[in-house]
Order: C-alpha cells, then sequence, then structure tokens
C-alpha cells in the first residue's frame, strides 16, 4: 500500500433505468435511495419517466473505504467484500384532495456487488442490473420512506413474459486500485459457499413445526482475531422440488425487501470438476448414491455465500491454522421455533406463544470435518465437495481438529447480546466499538435458549447422521492461492542457470573432403555440357560410323570444338563453373587464405595447384568415362547405439564392469549429442556408487535437452541423495511440467516428485503429487480403456494373441524360424520397464499378480503397447528379446520398477513402503518381486530370497519370480539351485524379464557340467532374443565340443564380427582351424589370441597341446 493512504473514494453513479412502470399509470415520478450496511449513503432527485422513455438520474454518491482498524472507520475492506449496496427505487405518488403529505411505493431493489473492484484489479465497472420486484402492500406517506420496515410496494412483474423487466445501469469506479500490487502479494480474499445439505435423516425436517437450520464453522477474523462464520435459516425442499445445475447465491445476512435482490449478481454454485472434488463422497466413487440422494430424497438448502478480506495478520493465521490444525470443525444443527419469530429480548411485552417459541430446543447436531490441507498445496486456491455429517461429539472434536468446539458458545454469546439490547459481534471483543456492524451472525432470529445445552457428549438425534450418510455441500476458496505454483518460464529459467544448455553445433558442411567432391561435381557436370557441344558438331557422323578416327582429323576436331565454345561464350561459363570449386580446394585442402609474401611463392603454390587438379581430373573423367560395371561397395560392419547398450547390459549382467563401462564411453563417442546415451553412462555409473559421475552424466544429458525428463528425474535424485534439495526440487518441478512430453509415464514424474517431499518433510506437497499422479494415472487408464474398445469393437486383435494354445505354439515357432535380430530402440529396455501394460504375453494366472488397485485411485491399471520402432534399417524388436512384461496395476509399482531399473534404490525403497500401507488385501506377488530385486541390488541376499519365497508361495507359475529365485543363487554361487530355478523359469509359456541373461547364465553352467547338447540349445535360444558377441561364442563352444567344426566356425565367425577384440573367440578359432590343418589362418588365430591377452589358463594349455599334436600353429617355435 503507497504510504500515507488511509482511505479511497469509491464512486458510485446511477446513470439511468428503463422498463420501470408506475403503480397507477405508464407516468410515474421516482427516486432511488443507496443503502449500504444499514444506513442511507445517498439519495437521487426525483425524476419522471415512463415505461416506454428512460428515467435518467445521473447521480454520484462517494463511499470511503478505510485501510485501518479505527473506531471512524466505518467501512473497510472486509466490508466491502462481504456486503452489498442495496439500491431501492420509489415511486412517489400524486396527492389526492385533502392529502397532506406524498404517499410512496416501493417499486423494486437491486444489489450492488463491491467485491470486483478487490478482486479483478481494475478500477472502473459498468454494470446493468435487474430491478427485483418487491411484495405487493399497503400505500405508506412519504415520511416513513426513511423507514427499513416501510417495504411495501407494488409488483413490477406482468402477466406478459416476453415484456421486457426494468434494469439500471450503474458504473463503479476508484482513483487507484484499492488493492495495489504490495497488498495483493500479502493478503487474499476468501469466500465460503454453503450449498445444501443431502440425505437427511427421516426424523430430521419434522412433521409439526417449523425449525431453523443453522451451519457454522470457524474462520479468523481481520487482525487474525478467533472468528465465526454462521450459516441460518436453511430452507428444507422436498424432492419434487429440482435443483437447477447452476443455483445462485445469497449473499450472507443481508436481509432484502425483494427477493431477488438477494442473491448475488452473476455468482452460481456449480459442481466442481470430477478430478478435483475434494470431501467424503467424490461423485466419481459414489455417483449412485449421490444421484439418488440429490433427485429422489429431500434437503435442506442454503446456497449461501460469505466473502471475506483476509489482511496480511489474518492471512499468516489462517496459514498456520491450515498447517498446524487442518481439519476445519463444521457444525450443524436444527433449533425448534419458526425461523423468522424476532430474536430474544426484543422491546415489548411478549405473549406466552412467544416464550414458548423462545425456549426452542437444540437438536440433531452434527459436524463435518473439511480437510483444508490441499489450500498449502501449490496453485491450489479451492476446496469443494460433499462433506460427511459426523454425529457431534466434543471430545471427538478436540482430538481430531485440537480446538474446542465454537458454535453453541456463539449462539450463547449471540442471545445473550440480544437480550441486553447490545448488537455486539461475534468476531470482536468486549472493548471493540459497536459501529462497524458484524457481517456474521447479524440476522438473530429464533436462536432458541442453547445456554443450557451439554455438549459433553453425542446426542441421540445426531447418531442417525451415522446411519443416513448426510452430506453438505461446502466450497472454500480463495483469490489466490496460498502456495505460489512456479510457472513453467520461470522453471525453464532456473533449470537453465543450473544446467546450462549446451550451445548448438553447426553440422560442418565444409572440410577437405567435401571440396574434393564439389570439384569432381562440377567436373561431371562440364562434362556432360562438352560432351553434348561435341555432340551437335559430329553426332550424325558418330551415328552413320563415318567418324574418321585418324591423328590430323581429331586434331581438327578438337580445334573446331574450341572455336564453338570460344565464339559462344561456353567456355568463360565453363570457367566461371568451375572457378568456386577450386576456390574451396585452395581454402580447404591447400589451406590458403592469406597472399603469398613473393611471386615464386605464388608460382610454386600455382604449379602444385595446377598439378593436383589435373591428377584429380584424370581420376574424375576416369570414373566418368568408365564402362566396367561397379562392384557393390562391402559396407563395413557398424556397431549401433543399441548393440552397444545390449553388449554393456551383457557384460554388466556376467560381473565384467570395465567392458560394461567401455561400451558406454562407446556410446557417447558414437553421438555425443544423445541425451539417452549419456543418460544409460549415468545409470551405469550410479550402479557402481560413484554419484559424482552419474550427475555429470545426468547434468550433461538435460545440458543436450533441457526438455529430456528422465535425465532431469534422475539429476534430482542424486541431488537429493547430496542434500541439495533446492536445485532438486526446481528440476523435479520441470520434469512433472513435462510428463506428457515424454516416453515415460505421464504420472511417473508426480511420483517422484512425491517421494522427494517426503525427503524433505513436506507433507502438504507429498499429497499433492500423489494426488496428482492419481489423477493423471486414472485418466490414462481411461483413456486406454476407451482405445481397448475401439480396436475390439473394430475387429482388431493384438499380433500375438495368446488366448489359443495352438496360435500361441504358432508364434513361437514364427519367432524361431525369424532372423536373429536386435533392437535398435535406443530406449528399448527403459520402455519395457515402463510400459504399464501389455497386450501379450500375459500371464498364466494373471488374477492373482496385483488384486488390489492403489488406494489414490478407483482404477485398475492403464494399458499400452511397447515401442518397436526401427532405428537401423535391419534390426527389429520383439517382445522375447527383454522377456515377459509384468502388468503392475499400481502407481507405487510402475514407479518402482522404474526407479530399480535406474538403481535409484533409496527412491525405490520409500516408494514400496507406501505400496505396502496401500495395499488392502496385503502386499501382493508384485510387490514382493519388487522388494526382492530391490534386496538384492542392496546385496542383501538372505532377506531378498526370504522375500521372493513369499512370492513363489503366493503363485507358483510365475515366471518372474523363479526368475529372481535364480538371480539370488547365482549371486551366491549356489549354481545348482540357480539351474533348477532358471530350468523351471524357461518352462513357463511366458517369459521373465532378462531372458537373455539367464539363458546365458544357464547355458554357461550346462557347458562346466560338460552338457554341450543341452548348452548348444540354450546358446541358440539366448541368441534369438540377442544376437551378441557372448551368445555366438557360447553356440561356437559348444559346436567344437562336440566335434561339429563347420558350425562351430561359423558361429565364432559371428562373434568375431561382433567384438573382434575377444581373445577366447580367437582362441576357439584357432581350435578349429588346428583340427582342420589350415596352418595359416591357425597361426593369425593364436596370434590374435595371444595379443589380446587370453587370460583363461585352461584354455591356453589346450590350444598348446593341439599345436603339439599336429606341429603348427605357434609362429614362434
Amino acid at each position: 500500500m503507497e504510504a500515507g493512504r488511509t482511505y479511497e473514494t469509491i464512486q458510485l453513479e446511477i446513470k439511468d433505468t428503463r422498463y420501470l412502470r408506475g403503480t397507477k399509470s405508464d407516468n410515474l415520478t421516482t427516486y432511488a435511495k443507496l443503502e449500504f450496511d444499514g444506513r442511507v449513503i445517498g439519495e437521487t432527485n426525483k425524476v419522471e419517466s415512463n415505461a416506454d422513455t428512460t428515467a435518467v438520474y445521473n447521480y454520484t454518491c462517494h463511499l470511503d473505504c478505510w485501510y485501518i482498524d479505527d473506531v471512524n472507520a466505518r467501512v473497510t475492506i472486509e466490508d466491502l467484500a462481504s456486503k452489498p449496496v442495496v439500491i431501492t427505487f420509489v415511486e412517489v405518488l400524486p396527492k389526492e384532495k385533502k392529502q397532506k403529505e406524498e404517499k410512496v411505493v416501493l417499486l423494486g431493489q437491486c444489489s450492488v456487488d463491491l467485491f470486483s473492484l478487490l478482486r479483478d484489479g481494475r478500477t472502473h465497472f459498468d454494470r446493468t442490473l435487474l430491478i427485483h420486484p418487491i411484495t405487493t402492500g399497503d400505500v405508506k406517506p412519504a415520511a416513513a420512506s426513511a423507514t427499513p420496515d416501510r417495504n411495501t410496494a407494488v409488483s413490477q412483474t406482468t402477466n406478459d413474459d416476453t415484456e421486457a423487466k426494468p434494469e439500471v445501469n450503474i458504473s463503479l469506479s476508484v482513483n487507484q486500485l484499492l488493492l495495489d500490487e504490495e497488498l495483493q502479494k500479502n493478503t487474499n480474499l476468501m469466500t465460503v459457499r454453503v450449498g445444501s445439505a443431502y440425505s437427511l435423516p427421516d426424523a430430521f425436517t419434522g412433521a409439526n413445526g417449523s425449525f431453523n437450520y443453522m451451519l457454522g464453522m470457524p474462520l479468523p477474523h481481520s487482525g487474525g482475531k478467533d472468528g465465526f462464520v454462521l450459516f441460518q435459516n436453511g430452507a428444507f425442499k422436498p424432492a419434487v422440488d429440482k435443483e437447477s445445475k447452476r443455483r445462485p447465491m445469497k449473499w450472507h445476512n443481508a436481509p432484502m425487501s425483494a427477493s431477488g435482490a438477494q442473491f448475488i449478481p452473476s455468482q452460481f454454485l456449480e459442481k466442481p470438476a470430477p478430478m478435483e472434488e475434494k470431501g467424503d463422497f467424490p461423485e466419481m466413487r459414489h455417483e449412485e448414491f449421490r444421484m439418488e440422494a440429490e433427485n429422489e430424497k429431500g434437503r435442506i438448502t442454503w446456497d449461501t455465500e460469505k466473502r471475506s478480506y483476509l489482511d496480511p495478520d489474518t492471512k499468516a493465521v489462517f496459514r498456520a491454522l491450515v498447517q498446524h490444525k487442518r481439519l476445519l470443525p463444521v457444525e450443524v444443527l436444527r433449533i425448534s421455533g419458526p425461523a423468522g419469530s424476532k430474536a430474544p429480548g426484543a422491546a415489548g411485552k411478549k405473549t406466552q406463544l412467544q416464550v414458548e417459541e423462545e425456549n426452542g430446543l437444540v437438536s440433531f447436531h452434527g459436524v463435518c470435518y473439511v480437510d483444508l490441507g490441499p489450500l498449502l498445496y501449490p496453485g491450489v486456491k479451492s476446496i469443494s465437495g460433499a462433506f460427511k455429517v459426523h454425529p457431534y461429539s466434543e471430545s471427538e472434536i478436540e482430538r481430531k481438529t485440537l480446538r474446542r468446539p465454537t458454535m453453541l458458545d456463539e449462539l450463547a454469546r449471540v442471545q445473550n447480546s440480544a437480550v441486553r439490547g447490545n448488537n455486539v459481534s461475534p468476531h470482536r471483543s468486549k472493548g471493540q466499538s459497536t459501529k462497524r456492524m458484524s457481517t456474521v451472525a447479524k440476522n438473530q432470529e429464533s436462536l432458541g435458549d442453547v445456554s443450557e445445552y451439554s455438549t459433553s457428549g453425542t446426542s441421540p438425534e445426531s447418531a442417525v447422521y451415522a446411519e443416513s450418510k448426510t452430506y453438505v455441500v461446502l466450497e472454500i476458496s480463495l483469490i489466490r492461492p496460498l502456495i505460489p505454483q512456479r510457472q513453467q518460464e520461470e522453471l525453464i529459467t532456473m533449470v537453465s542457470l543450473a544446467i546450462p544448455p549446451r550451445p548448438t553445433t553447426k553440422i560442418q558442411v565444409g572440410g577437405a573432403d567435401k571440396a574434393v567432391s564439389d570439384y569432381h561435381s562440377q567436373l561431371t557436370s562440364v562434362a556432360h555440357m562438352v560432351l553434348d557441344e561435341f555432340r551437335s558438331l559430329y553426332g550424325k557422323d558418330i551415328l552413320n560410323g563415318e567418324l574418321d578416327l585418324g591423328a590430323e582429323e581429331q586434331i581438327k576436331r578438337k580445334k573446331r570444338l574450341y572455336y564453338e565454345l570460344n565464339t559462344s561464350g561456353k567456355y568463360f561459363a565453363y570457367k566461371e563453373q568451375m572457378k568456386h570449386a577450386i576456390v574451396k580446394i585452395v581454402r580447404e585442402k591447400f589451406m590458403k587464405t592469406s597472399a603469398f609474401a613473393t611471386p615464386e611463392l605464388l608460382q610454386q603454390f600455382l604449379s602444385e595447384l595446377y598439378v593436383y587438379l589435373i591428377d584429380e581430373m584424370h581420376v574424375c573423367i576416369g570414373k566418368f568415362l568408365s564402362v566396367n560395371e561397379k562392384n557393390p561397395a562391402i559396407k563395413a560392419p557398424e556397431i549401433s547405439c543399441a548393440q552397444l547398450k545390449r553388449f554393456a547390459e551383457e557384460a554388466f549382467d556376467q560381473g565384467d564392469y570395465q567392458h560394461s563401462g567401455r561400451y558406454y564411453k562407446e556410446m557417447i563417442v558414437k553421438n555425443d549429442r544423445d541425451s539417452a546415451s549419456w543418460l544409460e553412462n549415468g545409470v551405469f555409473h550410479l550402479h557402481m556408487g560413484n554419484n559424482i559421475k552419474a550427475k555429470e552424466c545426468f547434468k550433461e544429458s538435460v545440458a543436450i535437452d533441457q526438455n529430456y525428463v528422465p535425465g532431469l528425474l534422475l539429476y534430482g535424485i542424486v541431488s537429493t541423495l547430496e542434500t541439495n534439495f533446492d536445485e532438486a526440487e526446481v528440476v523435479f518441478e520441470r520434469a512433472v511440467n513435462l510428463s506428457f512430453q515424454s516416453d515415460l509415464p505421464p504420472f511417473l514424474p508426480s511420483a517422484v516428485i512425491g517421494i522427494f517431499y517426503e525427503f524433505v518433510d513436506n507433507q502438504f506437497r507429498l499429497e499433492h503429487a500423489f494426488l496428482q499422479a492419481a489423477r493423471i494415472f486414472a485418466m490414462h487408464e481411461e483413456l486406454s480403456t476407451k482405445d481397448e474398445k475401439k480396436k475390439s469393437s473394430s475387429g482388431e486383435t493384438s499380433p500375438m494373441r495368446a488366448d489359443n494354445p495352438e496360435q500361441r505354439e504358432l508364434e513361437r515357432k514364427a519367432i524361431w524360424k525369424s532372423n536373429s535380430t536386435l533392437s535398435m530402440h535406443p530406449k528399448a529396455k527403459e520402455n519395457k520397464a515402463l510400459n504399464i501394460g501389455t497386450t501379450t504375453a500375459k500371464r498364466t494366472n494373471s488374477n492373482t499378480s496385483d488384486k488390489h488397485v492403489n488406494t489414490d485411485v478407483s482404477a485398475d491399471a492403464a494399458k499400452s503397447t511397447g515401442n518397436n520402432d526401427n532405428d537401423d534399417g535391419g534390426d527389429t524388436s520383439n517382445e522375447k528379446e527383454c522377456g515377459g512384461k509384468t502388468n503392475f496395476h499400481s502407481i507405487y509399482l510402475q514407479t518402482v520398477d522404474w526407479l530399480l531399473e535406474c538403481h535409484a534404490l533409496n527412491f525405490a525403497e520409500s516408494v514400496l513402503a507406501r505400496e505396502l500401507l496401500s495395499a488392502k488385501d496385503g502386499p501382493t506377488i508384485n510387490y514382493y518381486i519388487l522388494l526382492a530385486r530391490l534386496q538384492m541390488k542392496q546385496k542383501n541376499y538372505q532377506q531378498a530370497n526370504e522375500t521372493i519365497n513369499k512370492a513363489i508361495a503366493l503363485e507358483i507359475e510365475n515366471p518372474e519370480a523363479w526368475a529372481i529365485s535364480g538371480h539370488i543363487a547365482y549371486e551366491e554361487g549356489r549354481k545348482n539351485i540357480m539351474q533348477d530355478c532358471y530350468e523351471r523359469t524357461i518352462a513357463f509359456v511366458d517369459d521373465a524379464l532378462h531372458m537373455h541373461t539367464i539363458l546365458l547364465r544357464l547355458a554357461h553352467v550346462y557347458m562346466e557340467s560338460g552338457k554341450y547338447a543341452q548348452a548348444k540349445r540354450i546358446y541358440l535360444m539366448a541368441s534369438k532374443y540377442s544376437f551378441t558377441c557372448p551368445t555366438w561364442l557360447g553356440v561356437g563352444m559348444a559346436c567344437y565340443r562336440l566335434g561339429e567344426l563347420e558350425e562351430a566356425e561359423d558361429a565364432l565367425a559371428e562373434a568375431n564380427v561382433l567384438n573382434n577384440t575377444n581373445p577366447t573367440v580367437w582362441s576357439y578359432l584357432a581350435l578349429v582351424t588346428l583340427k582342420t590343418n589350415r596352418q595359416l589362418e591357425a597361426e593369425q588365430c593364436y596370434k590374435y589370441a595371444t595379443k589380446l591377452g587370453l587370460s583363461d589358463q585352461k584354455l591356453v594349455k589346450e590350444v598348446a597341446e593341439l599345436q603339439r599334436q599336429v606341429g603348427f600353429g605357434d609362429p614362434s617355435f
């Protein structure tokens, strides 16, 4: 707020009215009276008009709004927010004979909402408001026109519904914004809307008598003082009186003479979006119950709106209440007695009937618990929903809300104040002035005798709430969120500051090779044109065979060709065409860009250039005029990034971390602008426990692509482990913003940031993150379900449908007969681990795989299919390559699966704990499988073994459980148990994850035990999943041991193509060539095996023994 500004003046101008009709004739004399908070603030002059003309008032009144809390501050911002300006239009009747005073008739009223001056941040508004008619009554003298009780008038309604309704044009303006930028930042505006109570107990409304239905809640008042908001005079509506979808809201404690003026202009109570609804009975899960309660049963309706201004102190108090006492008790009760009776203690002698009415009883006392915690979620401004009414219990309220009940105390205090004749606001203490009228509980009608009501326990009447499931529709909203949400542009800037983007490098299009290539292209083009010119001169002679090939004739033809080229100007055009290509050769090939020091150096360079250009011209013309058939170029074998990734994973599974790291580095060398390659390298370092290198790799992946969600998530995870929470929060929030632009499931970033908030102990943001993940999960599932229905209705079927066993077997055989290929998709494994579901390879007993759905959502897992794109021409992928996929019907389980793949064990452990807490029917088999994987990665093999045994006990035919049991036995060195588990795994129809690794390990056991035929079969199965050097090496080794030398050599040759630096491959090639008596090849193979450092001493002795037997193979002897 600007320094020195203590108040601001509001100008309210009444411009004119239209279609206003008199009571006795079309000609009428009217004036308008303006009231605010029960005080008259202005009155216009009398204006004559008729129904067809406009009554022009052009009257402006002023209302001072004070910023200080002082006795003289008659109107404050709180008043502007909660109270309307009431405009009453009065008709002055003509004087009759012998009439001393003028008589007036109240024609209508309208209410002016000043809240827009605070909410919209504008200084001027023009409004057109309807003038609502006042009920027809007696005519009063003009002297009583200022009396509020004189509200009798003639209705403005007509029998013709098409006739225009009376309306008034007004204007609201201020010189400066009421809430400047500083005030907007430090204050807030709160709106409480109360709709209706539904599913009422049968005895709630009562057959006899009238009742006052009340609802109240404790909320802080201006200055941070304790306050109470009371909603009275709820009206019972039977089921036949149907509700509209958009119900207008009434002013809170602002009685009007015209029934239509009690509604706030343009304010309606609407149902929230299903995904945004809070409360105990969200419509998504209780649609049938809500439909029956709201359409087939009676209800109590308030439809009232209360606005409040939260100054800096009140805002701080409210935020502290939400944070520490997040449950708001909303009390509901019924007081017997007519709703329209006067307050106790009113002036005048009371009759016996009035005494009986005033001694009403409080009954059906209930309470709703509204969770205000979501208001501390980032960017959340409102809470709305259906909140269940619980039986009233003082001890229960104190236990849940950490505060004492106050509604009955408030009613008693209001009653006592009315008895003493003081209009004391429940928001103010004793010493405060009563000049400012209270906006809470101002209407003190029929409160009954509540001073002796006991609140020590639950009343018998309120117990019926538990049976009837009564609920109240409420909405609490703010203009600005308590916790602002970072905007996308801000997050982009912050991420770029933390991780500067790598500048985009231009593709190098120049260079020496390119210059020479351009020179050849220009030579070819000029040669074509010269040949065309020659054909135009001697084409006929060539066709008729009359071309003389003598030396003299050739010289003549050359001279004539030169002559034609020079005289036509084509020669100079050819020179200009060649000039640019030659200049590029001088710059790129000879690197000459500056002037020569002496003429001799220039001549020397020109001689060298001439020789080079002539030589290149001969090469080009030789190719151009060559008539020999070109031999097809043999493309050198090239290993793709996907193959390198497979090799790295394979080496890592075998414990060869050195070669695994080398393969990951080769991926980066192959394409250092690929974010996925840097990410894979970072995950490898995370596996090795080198968090510093891992963070650098993740940082580089984000520097290359600032929108790379996996890199952002993993960078944030490592930053969290380093306790760099501010940086981690920024990148996590950016990842959440990009949820739908990634290959990851869209809910996964929200789940990961939820675990981050658990680490930093921010409970409110943790809840918000998982609720957001649940909403995205449900939406994703709904879309997937619709897609499946469309496919089924159109007759589409899965390409690997497994409903028919014979069809399944045919598909398996087709895979065996197909060429062994490897997925070229750089994220094949990642997609495998993250897919929510698949239409192929369903479990044998899938109904027991996951019996519960996450408690955050009431939906099953969404379905999606894997990505089998071919990125490198001839390579393809199928599900067999990486094994079957597990359908995780839980947000937590899918998040854990991805975190385990990325070796983020701390985060995975926290998510698994939440999964265990959310499991309604206890841990599922998928939980045990993921827990065993986590414990195995933590090298806690004993607990992992116990865990996986529990999974096998739940479903003995689960291949993944047996595979993990085999992995644990492999790590512990129990080969017999490992062999048994792996054999069970491959015996199932469906596959486990990482089948390639399983087959390699099983085949290795067979080789060690001398079961070469079985080893060969398993190695061949592995090569069908993914052909790598170890698979073909295993096939070659098994074939060699079986004496199948030709097949062994073919398999070893395949292995050598994939990796020509493997000494074991060269050693077995040496053994094969020694067996086949090929001395030269045997010596070469032995030389490479020795050069590459063969370390297997047993194999070294075997090669030496065979060399001794055949008498050759070692060139050193």
